[in-house]
């Protein structure tokens, strides 16, 4: 099983999307470490990963499989062990070979400078579906918190800047640092509205580790209650600037007490914990 470990240690940023889950090089080389070593903890310190980490990614690889891919055993007179079964080593073999034929394309492609840079980056950031309606694309600036919960700044091309709020442990796991381009995912149902006030001048603690903007509202369609049939909400677009929409529903009373201000600007905010990071590369 070498060989696989070999292919695998290439710049290669395939992923296979599959009804069931998303299979990325990082979790497929860890299969292949496992069936060069025998063991998760091996395998894991192969890789430089946590063995917590070896573990989380071993148990999604497992959940979205049919079948189990790997077998672990503890204890006993050798120790305990894992091993690919015979629909991981299936699995792994076929990845492998996507991953050349991939790489194959990519250098045929390179070659004739038929991919530029632009592409590669839009392609990555629509190669998956979510039920979010909102989706925002930027790069991490800044990274704080302790050892339990982190603060992460992303600064968006039109120079807004989006902060979420996560665990420690899924910083440490997803590699969040400054640099690094994450998209940030969150439904319509989570981003309030309230009457337009003008955000450039709240420069508050509070508003600065939030998200806060002010727009246009581009467009309103009301949406049918899925019980009664009435239409009692709305869903706002607006335009925060920078060519940024974003989503909002809207309950109709909150939508009349906005308008009553200036129906055609609000103010939206969101919550940072409700902030979804997704990394893409």
């Amino acid at each position: 099983m070498e060989n696989h470990a070999a292919s695998l240690n290439m710049e290669c940023s395939l992923a296979v999307q599959a009804i069931n889950g998303r299979l990325d090089q990082d979790r497929m080389a860890l299969l292949a470490a496992i069936a060069k070593s025998g063991s998760l903890s091996k395998a894991a310190s192969t890789l430089g990963i946590a063995y917590k980490t070896a573990w989380a990614w071993l148990d999604a690889l497992n959940n979205a499989a049919e079948e189990p891919l790997v077998i672990s055993s503890h204890g006993g007179s050798s120790g305990g062990g894992s091993v690919l079964t015979s629909a991981g080593t299936r699995l792994l073999e076929q990845y492998t070979q996507m991953v050349e034929l991939h790489l194959r394309l990519q250098k045929e492609m390179e070659a004739h400078h038929s991919v530029s840079t632009d592409l590669n980056a839009f392609l990555s950031r629509i190669a998956f579906r979510t039920s979010a309606r909102n989706q925002l694309h930027g790069r991490v600036v800044c990274v704080r918190g302790d050892r339990v919960q982190s603060w992460i700044e992303i600064r968006m091309p039109s120079g807004l800047s989006l902060h979420a709020r996560t665990s420690h442990a899924s910083v440490l796991e997803m590699g969040i640092a400054p640099g690094l381009e994450l998209s940030a995912l969150f439904k319509a149902t989570v981003v309030q509205v309230e009457p337009w006030s003008d955000t450039s001048i709240m420069l508050n603690h509070e508003y600065r580790l939030g998200n806060r903007w002010s727009g246009q509202v581009v467009r309103i369609q009301r949406e049918d209650d899925v019980v009664t049939g009435e239409r009692n909400s709305l869903e706002v677009i607006v335009d925060i600037g920078g060519g940024l929409l974003l989503a909002a529903l809207v309950d109709g009373q909150v939508w009349q007490k906005v308008c009553r201000v200036d129906p055609a600007k609000v103010t939206i905010s969101i919550d940072p914990n409700h902030i979804l990071l997704v990394r893409t590369c």
